[in-house]
């Protein structure tokens, strides 16, 4: 791990990544990161305009949309170190070492699901040590990276509180499942829809599909994805309620399911 402290401002800005080796043979999400076949760079921003960052290093806009409707909705709690992260190709590496923000450049790993870990584990032993560093005098900084790189390497500090959950299949989930599904799929999927976005909103789709294989749920929610088309009226209702009976199938409330199924029905037969 590299790192290079460029920043010269009060507040906590810094990118961190890692490249991959082994580039994945088709589109997905991965723990909650949609993943293209040409991506071979993990990096995570924390900073006050995270939009601003994406936008120049050129990631992907329909993510990047997301991303700015996220950011406008979110209240930061004091002390909080917040990150955003986004998968991105192999030209973007240039842009994100041009950048004013301290850099943290993670060792090359092989696969995408270790270069989220690598760069997660980087950007929080990092943002720990952020203001003993920033108090101290510029030529005192880099004498301390040795034991910011030590504690990393060693795992001594971990980024669950900071980064949350994440998974690949819906199963794999450790906390609310409905949250998980609604912020990472469902919200994005409406944005798509929002921005006319048909692309972006049909890969979410099939990264969602994907997800939810061998779910009590799943036939609602290829329901609810053909429900949401570009181009097509969005029915808010209908939409809601699929939304709500998923989460009343995976919480096992059968009766508010079933009062949800006869609802659905009455608005689609409007």
């Amino acid at each position: 791990m590299r790192i290079n402290l460029k920043w010269d401002g009060s507040e906590f800005r810094v990118a961190a990544y890692a490249r991959f080796s082994e580039k994945p043979v088709a589109d997905y999400i991965l723990k909650g990161y949609p993943l293209r076949k040409e991506d071979g760079i993990f990096v995570l921003y924390s900073g006050p305009d995270p939009v601003g960052f994406y936008e120049r290093i050129e990631a992907p806009k329909w993510h990047v949309d997301i991303i700015k409707k996220q950011f406008e909705a979110y209240v930061p709690k004091e002390g909080v170190v917040s990150a955003t992260g986004m998968f991105v190709s192999e030209d973007c590496e240039d842009a994100i070492l041009s950048g004013l923000e301290d850099i943290i450049q993670c060792d090359d790993v092989r696969t995408p699901s270790e270069a989220i870990e690598s760069v997660n584990s980087a950007l929080a032993v990092f943002s720990y040590f952020h203001r003993a560093l920033s108090s101290l005098a510029q030529d005192s900084l880099e004498d301390n990276l040795k034991s910011i790189e030590s504690l990393y390497s060693d795992g001594e500090v971990s980024d669950e509180d900071l980064f949350g959950d994440t998974a690949s299949r819906y199963d794999e989930v450790k906390g609310d499942l409905s949250d998980y599904l609604a912020s990472n799929y469902f919200w994005p999927m409406l944005c798509a829809y929002q921005d006319g976005d048909k692309e972006g909103l049909d890969w979410i789709k099939n990264s969602l599909k994907e997800f939810i294989q061998g779910a009590p749920f799943s036939g609602d929610v290829v329901a609810l994805c053909d429900n949401i088309q570009v181009g097509s009226p969005l029915n808010k209702g209908l939409v809601i309620a699929y939304i709500d009976k998923i989460d009343a199938i995976y919480k096992q409330d059968y009766e508010r399911a079933a009062e949800l199924r006869d609802k659905i029905r009455n608005l689609e037969g409007e």
